[in-house]
This record gives structure tokens, C-alpha cells and sequence, in this order.
């Protein structure tokens, strides 16, 4: 079986080289000093990308209040019942419709977006990012004719407005009725 990674081809064409050199001392210190460098380089990326992985979930649902849970300090949170910059305008419903299944049946126009779990006026659900797969919650609670909203990331501090982007889609398909 021939290896074709990439680690196992750098490392046969290193190996090749130092035969290549043969006793030459100094450059070939240089090379294996150069080889443990890259080396550590990976390893430090590796372990900062498993501590960006963890997937802690925070508290959901409703409070004591019977709203949803309030945003953590972090920017990557956006809530209908926040009142800073983290707050985002809630849906409104149209008449003569049940919001939380047109909800259910929009966000299964986005492939990323799985429902978990669904009541006549809650509606939860998980977003999976397709590059590292880090899962972001959103969550709809249905007051009246209105659909208000809290999506958080699970993991990391900063979501490059991820999570407005994503919501801000939603609202678009589900004003346009989930055609």
C-alpha cells in the first residue's frame, strides 16, 4: 500500500535529503531544527483548535419570566429579548398560520439547521457549521403573532455575526411563506 498523505511525503522527501547531504553536520542540524519547528507549529494548532472545539451546551429554554435565556457576555449571541447590540427584531407572524410549524418547515430548507425539538410555542433547534462543525443553538418562542428569537454559539468568543447572518436568512424565507 503506498502512504500518499502529506505528512508522509514530507517526511520521505526530508529523509531523502539528509542522505542526499551525508555528513554534512551543520546543515543537516539546520534541517532536523527546522523539521521539529514545523512539527511544534502543528502540534500548537491542533490543541488551539481542539479547545475551540468543545461543545459545552449553555442553559435553554425559558426563565423564571417565561422568555428565552439572556445572551452571555460574548459577541456571539443574538436574542429578541436582549436590549444591546446583541438584540435582534423579533419575526412577525402572518394571520391565519401556525408559526412554529411554518418555522419548522422553512429551517428544513437549510440543510445545516436540524429541528430537535418542537411544542405549539417553542421551537428548538442546532446549526452545524460545515468547516469545523461547531453547534450553534436557536431557539423561537412564540408570544402572540410574534416570533422571538435567541441563536448562540456553543463554542469560541467572537462568531463574525454568524449567528445575525443565519437568523437574518430565516426571516427572509419565512416572510417569503417557505415556497
Amino acid at each position: 500500500m503506498r502512504y500518499t498523505s502529506f505528512f508522509w511525503r514530507f517526511k520521505v522527501s526530508v529523509n531523502r535529503l539528509l542522505v542526499t547531504l551525508g555528513n554534512n553536520r551543520n546543515l543537516w542540524y539546520q534541517l532536523k531544527m527546522k523539521n521539529f519547528y514545523i512539527l511544534l507549529f502543528l502540534c500548537a494548532f491542533a490543541i488551539s483548535l481542539s479547545g475551540c472545539s468543545k461543545s459545552i451546551r449553555p442553559p435553554l429554554g425559558l426563565n423564571n419570566q417565561k422568555q428565552l435565556m439572556p445572551c452571555p457576555n460574548s459577541p456571539n449571541c443574538v436574542s429578541s429579548f436582549q436590549s444591546d447590540k446583541a438584540y435582534i427584531p423579533p419575526f412577525h407572524a402572518r394571520s391565519g398560520t401556525d408559526p412554529i410549524q411554518e418555522l419548522k418547515k422553512c429551517l428544513s430548507r437549510f440543510p445545516a439547521i436540524n429541528v430537535l425539538e418542537n411544542s405549539n410555542h417553542y421551537l428548538r433547534a442546532i446549526a452545524t457549521s460545515s468547516i469545523f462543525g461547531f453547534i450553534d443553538d436557536i431557539e423561537f418562542l412564540l408570544i402572540g403573532d410574534s416570533v422571538y428569537i435567541r441563536s448562540a454559539s456553543r463554542s469560541g468568543y467572537y462568531d463574525f455575526n454568524k449567528n445575525r447572518e443565519r437568523i437574518e436568512r430565516i426571516r427572509q424565507v419565512f416572510t417569503e411563506g417557505c415556497r
